[in-house]
Parts: structure tokens; C-alpha cells; sequence
């Protein structure tokens, strides 16, 4: 059970790290969290793999809110 805990407390702040890191618009963090063969989808159905979407989180455009 404690093994448990300490599993999700390590995912929670993971989680809460990628969250800022995305928010900071710094791909260099985020680089570490996304596996190499990563394909994601976007918001419009276009597939993207981890260099585009570390790309697009560099883009001043790219709004990240929570």
C-alpha cells in the first residue's frame, strides 16, 4: 500500500512538472517527458510526433490554461 502512495505522489508530480513546463512554453522540459515515438492527436484530428509538438509548445501562439 505505501509503495502505492508513493507511486502516485511520484505521478502527481510529474504531472505538475510537464504542467508548468508546458505553461512556460519550455521544450527542453518537456522533451524529457515525451517518449521518442510519441504520436499525439490535435485538437483539429492532424497527427503529430513529439519534434511538432515540442514545436508548437515553443510557439508564442500556443495558449496552455488549466
Amino acid at each position: 500500500m505505501e509503495q502505492e502512495a508513493n507511486v502516485e505522489q511520484q505521478l502527481i508530480r510529474i504531472e505538475g512538472e510537464f504542467a508548468e513546463a508546458a505553461r512556460r512554453h519550455d521544450a527542453g522540459a518537456l522533451e524529457r517527458y515525451i517518449a521518442e515515438d510519441f504520436i499525439g492527436v490535435d485538437v483539429n484530428g492532424q497527427h503529430l510526433n513529439k519534434a511538432e509538438v515540442l514545436a508548437r509548445m515553443q510557439s508564442p501562439e500556443m495558449e496552455i490554461t488549466s
